[in-house]
């Protein structure tokens, strides 16, 4: 029975956790959702690629995806806090097609995170559609802006999240 109050302590302390990190996450500034941008990269693409901090707009932030092996592609990866329209769809499009690259990873910090219409006009260049959910989820494998205690249980780390 101690493994039950164990594997009970560490389930509360992962759900804690990942309430706080979804509320840090709709209060953080774009300085922060760039770090997040980047440091997400290897999790979201496999260890093959490194991520490098990009350019960033009142509600967005970039980083790009660059593979470790020649030859393989490039990925955007925006985060943006807010609705996201029509308008900045088109914008997502312009900064791929000017910086030559296909698709794009896009986490929306908003609910719902898109409009139907919106993620049809998206298509195939946006694969990789993440909602506040599925970056916290990200972002707890990854190690990114948690810290790691005993027994596997983590925490939200207050320090990674100021600007």
């Amino acid at each position: 029975m101690p493994e039950d109050a164990i594997a009970h302590a560490i389930e509360e302390a992962r759900v804690q956790t990942m309430t706080a990190l979804r509320e840090v996450l709709r209060a953080a500034d774009i300085t922060v959702l760039r770090k997040v941008a980047v440091d997400i990269v290897p999790e979201l693409f496999r260890a093959g690629y490194t991520g490098e901090p990009g350019a960033s707009g009142a509600r967005w932030a970039h980083a790009l995806a660059r593979p470790h092996a020649a030859g393989l592609p490039s990925f955007l990866v925006r985060i943006h806090s807010g609705p996201f329209s029509s308008d900045d769809a088109a914008h997502l499009r312009m900064t791929m097609e000017g910086a030559g690259i296909a698709q794009a990873a896009l986490v929306i910090l908003h609910e719902p995170p898109l409009d139907a219409a919106i993620r049809q006009s998206l298509g195939a260049l946006v694969p990789w559609l993440i909602d506040t959910e599925g970056l916290a989820h990200l972002m707890m494998n990854a190690n990114v802006g948690v810290t790691r205690r005993v027994y596997e249980a983590k925490s939200v780390d207050g320090a990674y999240f100021r600007a």
